[in-house]
């Protein structure tokens, strides 16, 4: 019979635990650890690989800031066109109002100096844009 699994955050008291576990008992396993704290044993070795310090030692301060830094960088990106509006209009009026191709406006937009930061879109992500209507 199959066991559904059921899937657990790990907390920073959690993490603290881990530390002090790791701490007094030098020999004890990741799977013994899973085991007394009811986590499955991959969460417990990704946690401990997190947490590992520079100096080769799990802390649970630094898993911590790991963790929130993964949390603060998940989640869409910012696009090429949220920072640059005059490369999006010229695209907009290129692809929409005069119809032609994506590669053509790219070519156009390449030739007109519109200055960016960035690399200029791709072809397949003016198609994609379109497919998703970014450009009505």
């Amino acid at each position: 019979m199959y066991i559904s699994r059921k899937y657990k955050t790990v907390t920073y008291e959690n993490r603290c635990q881990i530390q002090e576990m790791l701490k007094t008992n030098k020999s004890i396993t990741i799977m013994e650890v899973a085991e007394r704290m009811n986590f499955e044993y991959s969460t417990i070795y990704r946690e401990i690989r997190r947490g590992t310090n520079e100096d080769g030692v799990y802390d649970a301060q630094y898993a911590q800031k790991q963790y929130e830094i993964s949390m603060n960088n998940r989640g869409r990106k910012e696009r090429i066109f949220d920072k640059n509006g005059e490369m999006y209009k010229f695209l907009r009026q290129k692809l929409i109002d005069e119809c032609v191709s994506p590669q053509t406006a790219l070519d156009e937009l390449k030739k007109s100096g519109i200055k960016t930061d960035e690399q200029y879109p791709s072809k397949a992500t003016l198609y994609r844009m379109m497919r998703r209507g970014d450009f009505e």
